[in-house]
């Protein structure tokens, strides 16, 4: 829900913008077909511009520590517990409030359709210059919606008649409908945003003018329309998201249809929505462009001095490894493959490149080559003959270090320590029932980048195992409060953490081994008589680890060791 928020305030920040550009840019112009064409563009930009993501495209070169296997303990055991009974959180309180307002304006949008749809159902149907109309009752003020025109001929001389008919058959033959429509969603889904209804208000009142100018071009007299339309006031409208004849703000038609052109050299005004959405997509990747700045600042020597590497990291079969780490050796500067197993750095001309990745042999690559220029090399990684144990970080010296006994000041580490993150896992994550019960299970690498600051950033998945299990991961590591900053120098800097979540399904009752707080229990114990407020963490132990802890009876059975509140 997390990213869906942050969407939704980006698009409301956009939209707010750029109608305050439009109201104080534009909104006075008598390009009315182009600022419709502006009011469209600028809704779509609003929506498309927070999907435009800078780290899709960047190499990102930051100083790191190449991280090959980070097992926070032996077996990181995720397994089915009792739901969560959460209370009522302010989200739910936001959401809640939000959704009556939906309710609320989705409902009265529903009532206007289908007063519309009696209008076509049980009025009388006839053709006058070329479009369908629906008479109406008498006092009704003329609108149309799509290719339908809605008046009492009645009410109207012949003259008055056929500037209606001119009228709303421009909105008709221009699709104008289809912009109303637009306007009336945007404020169903985001009412809280008044620069929506101001939008909504500027998009029916240029269609006015579009509509207007028609009937002006087409030969009827000025003066006669715009006293036409004084006369017409008083009626009441069918509905909100109509072209009604009538439309208030009548005074700003009349100024429109009496005001001389704009000279055409107030086009190029219309260049400046290039430079606001920019910002904006500028603004929306500042943590990327933050990243790629902390790079400058960080990188030795002239850039005169360096040259760009640029490569590809696959497997035996050609396949691009996505996540793969590339470090500079003898330093902390290093990058990240992307989805196509790419990457490229800044290095020195004798620099040599270590490249790792989960369950591959590392390689060492010398990049020979001249200050100033690029080069390309291929990079394919080997299968290890086994998974390394323990937790390893390569690049400061090129070789392997224990991070618990050397390096363990630069770590990034959960608040609290690995016992707080064992916590939060026990507390927040939530096996799903789906995966459960297809007997899905298996270990989900998810690769994260810890900043100065000490936020998650960028989760995904580098090894993954089904949809099913790699949502709830990268769900669990969005969750996740800031971490303490990994230090170099004293310093904090940015580095990548690759976290294994083991999701595993005990055996069925009876077969398994069940260790509560150190107690073996009997064959016959149940786990789900456990709260899940008792729990404080629960491990699975498999092979010849639970062989040296319970015996020979471990050998072909689950160990499962419940560590309660009590207990700990």
């Amino acid at each position: 829900m997390e990213a869906f928020y942050t969407y939704v305030a980006k698009v409301n920040i956009a939209l707010g913008i750029f109608w305050l550009f439009y109201h104080f840019i534009f909104l006075r112009d008598s390009f009315i077909v182009l600022k419709r064409v502006c009011l469209l563009t600028v809704l779509f930009l609003s929506f498309s511009y927070p999907f435009i993501d800078f780290s899709l495209w960047v190499f990102q070169e930051r100083q790191l520590f190449w991280i090959n296997y980070i097992p926070i303990w032996e077996e990181v055991g995720i397994v089915p517990v009792i739901p969560i009974e959460e209370g009522i959180s302010g989200d739910h309180i936001l959401g809640f409030i939000y959704g009556i307002g939906v309710v609320i304006l989705g409902i009265r949008f529903g009532v206007q359709s289908y007063q519309i749809y009696r209008f076509i159902r049980k009025g009388k149907v006839f053709v006058d210059a070329g479009v369908r109309v629906v008479s109406l009752e008498r006092g009704m003020a003329p609108f149309s919606f799509f290719h339908w025109v809605f008046l009492n001929p009645e009410d109207y001389s012949d003259r008055e008649r056929k500037e209606i008919l001119t009228h709303e058959k421009t909105h008709v033959e221009q699709w104008h409908s289809v912009d109303m429509l637009l306007g009336e969603v945007l404020c169903i889904l985001f009412w809280f945003n008044p620069f929506v209804w101001l939008l909504r208000r500027d998009i029916r009142q240029n269609l006015e003018f579009l509509a207007d100018r028609k009937v002006v071009e087409s030969g009827y007299d000025r003066k006669n329309y715009q006293y036409h339309l004084l006369r017409l006031s008083h009626q009441s409208a069918a509905a909100q998201f109509i072209n009604n004849f009538n439309v208030s703000q009548l005074k700003k038609r009349i100024i429109m249809m009496n005001k001389r052109k704009t000279p055409r050299v107030g086009l190029f005004k219309y260049a400046l929505l290039l430079p606001v959405t920019l910002g904006l997509v500028l603004v929306a990747n500042r943590q990327t462009l933050a990243g790629m700045a902390s790079v400058v600042s960080v990188s030795e020597g002239k850039v005169g001095e360096k040259m760009m590497v640029k490569g590809k990291v696959t497997d035996e079969e050609s396949n691009p490894i996505p996540g793969a780490t590339v470090v500079i050796k003898n330093s902390t500067m290093g990058t990240v493959t992307n989805a196509e197993g790419e990457f490229a750095l800044n290095a020195d001309p004798e620099a040599v490149l270590c490249v790792s990745y989960i369950g591959k042999e590392i390689e060492e690559i010398p990049v020979k080559g001249k200050s100033g220029k690029e080069i390309q090399v291929t990079v394919v990684l080997k299968s290890s003959p086994q998974e390394m144990e323990g937790v390893e970080i390569i690049g400061l010296t090129g070789e392997k270090k224990s991070v618990t006994r050397q390096l363990a000041e630069v770590n990034p580490e959960f608040p609290g320590g690995r016992e707080a993150l064992k916590h939060f896992l026990a507390q927040h994550i939530q096996y799903p029932a789906e995966a459960r019960e297809k007997n899905i299970q298996g270990k989900v690498w998810v690769q994260f980048v810890v900043d100065e600051q000490g936020k998650v950033m960028q989760p995904q998945i580098v090894k993954g195992v089904d949809p099913l299990l790699d949502q709830e991961a990268l769900r669990i590591v969005k969750l996740m409060p800031d971490w303490k900053p990994a230090q170099q120098n004293g310093k904090s800097v940015e580095t990548s953490f690759l976290l294994p979540l083991d999701f595993s399904i005990p055996v069925k009752q009876g077969k398994g081994i069940i260790v509560v707080d150190g107690k073996l229990m009997p064959e016959d114990f149940n786990v789900a008589t456990l709260s899940l407020d008792e729990v404080e963490s629960i491990t699975v132990l498999k092979g010849e680890k639970a062989v040296a802890l319970y015996g020979e009876k471990a050998k072909e059975r689950e160990v499962l060791l419940i560590t309660t509140q009590k207990g700990h």
